[in-house]
């Protein structure tokens, strides 16, 4: 591990674009942490039971409300991932399958949990469509999720994050993200990291630096190491001397000169050097899309997400009977 007198550049794969600098913060997994590892007997299968309920329900009450928190404050579609992740906990198959783990192997709630999901988690990694393999995060996601309410533990890891800070982790969870947005980090460098993945779309979003593809990382740097990040050219210097600090402060204001110019331009009509005009439509699902395409230059509407409409409510939106018929027909 390097010091903080030691400088070092590491090079990685950039998930989000960005620059930002601050002092290190070191997470680590706390799937370990916790005393919920265990095997019981006979008489404590059903108390077990009642634990694992008892989580289920709450975690389910926690997912609905950053599903809202999430459409709220950060981007409508994205909530979509919360509220899949509801549907898995509701999962009665998944459940019955943690179930049996405990009756059968007479093993502690949480200790279920952690066998079943992990071998989901494998099962999704192993399959070769992309997509499917992103499911392995949302698995790894909840299973965490589960065990912390089983042990009790009501605050994510993230929630002390010093606002400011240049998180350094194994990888990012969908959940992680959200807290991240919230403490305001500066940059994040993960050990692994997919672009496709829901992690990476929630930095994008809310505008993360972040770079991955750093292996060995966590036993590379310290919390007393203080880092610049230059995700848009996947590189991070680690305790840079001073006239990397003054070059990399230079990038900044370039890069602010530039989006501020790309802004000015933003209501002018987008054309070709031969004259076309094109047309630079949204992707919307909600008010603030529409809010931010209109700010951002947009001429209209390109896709309209019309499933936010039905994930964001407990019952369908009113509808005009011209337009259900409408839809009866076809």
């Amino acid at each position: 591990m390097t010091d903080n007198s030691t400088t070092m550049t590491l090079s990685g794969k950039t998930l989000s674009p960005g620059l930002g600098e601050g002092q290190i913060f070191v997470y680590r997994d706390i799937m370990n942490r916790f005393d919920e590892f265990y095997d019981i007997d006979d008489t404590q299968i059903e108390p077990e039971l009642k634990r694992l309920d008892r989580a289920l329900a709450r975690i389910s009450d926690d997912l609905s409300v950053l599903a809202g928190r999430v459409e709220a404050e950060i981007d409508s579609e994205l909530s979509g991932v919360f509220h899949a992740h509801l549907a898995m906990m509701q999962d009665a198959s998944l459940k019955a399958e943690v179930e049996k783990e405990v009756k059968g192997e007479l093993v502690s709630a949480g200790s279920a949990v952690r066998t079943v999901f992990r071998r989901w988690e494998h099962r999704f990694q192993s399959m070769d469509a992309e997509v499917s393999r992103q499911k392995s995060d949302d698995m790894r996601d909840l299973a965490r999720r589960l065990v912390s309410a089983l042990a009790g533990v009501h605050a994510h890891a993230l929630a002390d994050l010093p606002r400011g800070s240049v998180l350094v982790a194994n990888r990012l969870l969908p959940s992680d993200t959200v807290f991240l947005a919230r403490n305001m980090a500066a940059a994040a460098l993960l050990e692994i990291g997919a672009k496709g993945s829901h992690a990476a779309l929630f930095a994008r979003e809310i505008g993360l630096p972040c770079v991955a593809a750093l292996p060995g990382l966590l036993e590379t740097v310290s919390e007393s190491s203080y880092a610049l990040v230059d995700a848009d050219g996947a590189q991070a210097i680690i305790n840079p001397n001073a006239t990397q600090r003054d070059t990399f402060l230079k990038k900044i204001e370039q890069r602010t000169q530039t989006i501020a110019k790309a802004r000015a331009r933003a209501h002018k009509s987008a054309m070709t050097q031969d004259g076309t005009r094109i047309a630079v439509l949204a992707n919307v699902g909600d008010a603030e899309d529409t809010r931010i395409a209109i700010e951002n230059g947009a001429d209209g509407v390109g896709l309209y997400r019309l499933e936010q409409i039905y994930l964001s409510r407990q019952h369908p939106p009113p509808a005009r009977s011209s337009w259900l018929k409408q839809c009866k027909r076809h």
